[in-house]
């Protein structure tokens, strides 16, 4: 019987298994997110990297930033339901910062997916 793994944090945990599902590397997933190889030493061990580095991984990787802010312990886990939530690290940091750098084509689209998602939550709410 093989012996139990352990992980120095629910992120390291969380970041070793997406290794080992995708075939790759701690040094490839650090490189293709544009993060210094010693952020990897640093996770192994238990230290939790700052929110910016988190996002570029969370980006490579393909999950949510938030599924990585919530394993570092930055924000804590919650059921939103349909609950839209502005404190969503994802969604504040790009209204907060990225909305102002966005042409007025590039709003409108995202004024339409918000329309669209509103059609479709509508709908679901008439069964």
């Amino acid at each position: 019987m093989a012996a139990r793994e352990k992980f120095s944090s629910a992120l390291h945990e969380l970041i070793e298994r997406w290794v080992r599902a995708n075939n790759s590397t701690y040094e490839k997933l650090l490189r293709q997110a544009g993060v210094a190889v010693s952020v990897g030493t640093d996770i192994r061990r238990g230290s939790s990297p700052r929110a910016e580095t988190l996002r570029k991984l969370a980006e490579v990787m393909g999950v949510s930033p938030k599924r990585l802010f919530e394993a570092t312990g930055y924000m804590e886990k919650e059921d939103a339901g349909d609950k839209v939530d502005i404190t969503d690290p994802e969604l504040r940091l790009f209204f907060r910062g990225e909305w102002d750098e966005l042409t007025e084509t590039e709003r409108e689209f995202i004024r339409g997916a918000i329309r669209t998602a509103r059609e479709l939550r509508r709908k679901r709410g008439r069964g």
